[in-house]
């Protein structure tokens, strides 16, 4: 989890904050993203409108992610087409994902570093296994 420290002019006191909400829409003429913190301000003395210096810190780790387009949902669980020693030949693939953000998905079982997965077309890869009875 990401932490993050506020400091405002005038008021000796740090804040601590976390993460709340990182709004997936970024500005692109400004590189600006909406970002919303929860702060602990009882003493009443943060007011709206106040700029604030915000530094932030979180320990680093890696995740396997991949595209949204690359995984379809059937039956209740989440599939993607894994290419096989066969040039031209997939095969459905059972995975566990969570959102990262509106374009990336983490995967937490089912693939692997390294893995080659379909990122389109998953509408045919999926008729196809199921003509085949893979499914």
């Amino acid at each position: 989890m990401e932490n993050f420290d506020i400091s405002v002019v005038g008021i000796k006191k740090e804040y601590k904050a976390q993460k709340s909400i990182l709004y997936p829409n970024i500005q692109s003429k400004e590189t600006t993203a909406t970002l919303r913190l929860l702060v602990d301000n009882q003493d009443n003395k943060l007011k709206i409108g106040m700029y604030v210096k915000v530094l932030s810190s979180s320990k680093a780790k890696s995740s396997l992610v991949i595209p949204i387009t690359a995984t379809i949902r059937k039956d209740k669980k989440w599939y993607a087409f894994l290419s096989t020693a066969f040039e031209g030949e997939y095969e459905p693939i059972e995975i566990e994902i969570e959102p990262l953000n509106s374009r990336y998905y983490r995967v937490i079982k089912g693939l692997k570093q390294g893995d080659i997965v379909v990122n389109n077309a998953l509408f045919m890869m999926d008729s196809d296994a199921q003509i085949n009875g893979i499914y």
